[in-house]
């Protein structure tokens, strides 16, 4: 999973360079529930994104899912589309860590709506649909963001 990381890493920090505005970059975290058949775990992540256009970002999610005793760490990439300043649709892919150590790949198709507090400072609902091994789990929750 550290090699994940680091060319997420990599990835943004090259496309950070290709962009200069006053809120280009968006730190967030998220707290949510994703729901897969009987199970309900609890979701935290921290997310980061970089607007490459006035429509597309590229963006990069660390997360953390607690379902009873156990721990899923996941790593996820994303391109989101705005076609217009408040909604968000984004494409992902990722690797999800369970504390067994196995590894299992991530598609996420997710939909936001972004309200601005202040210039600066946004709130957003948001659904998520992800893939893993053929089996679907479904994410809502909302995201505090500071956009710089």
């Amino acid at each position: 999973m550290k090699n994940h990381f680091h060319i997420l890493i990599g990835i943004l920090i090259s496309f950070s360079t290709s962009v200069h505005s006053a809120s280009s970059n968006t730190l967030g975290a998220f707290l949510g529930k994703a729901y897969h058949e009987e199970e309900n775990a609890t979701l935290y992540a921290l997310e980061y994104e970089r607007r490459i256009s006035p429509h597309f970002a590229l963006g990069g999610a660390l997360e953390q899912a607690k379902i009873d005793n156990e721990n899923k760490n996941s790593v996820v990439a994303s391109i989101f589309y705005y076609p217009s300043s408040h909604w968000r649709f984004g494409l992902g892919y990722g690797i999800e860590d369970t504390d067994h150590g196995e590894s299992e790949s991530i598609l996420r198709l997710s939909v936001a709506y972004e309200i601005h507090i202040t210039e600066s400072i946004s709130l957003a609902p948001s659904f998520s649909v992800d893939q893993v091994n053929g089996e679907s789990s479904n994410l809502a929750g909302l995201s505090a963001s500071y956009h710089f």
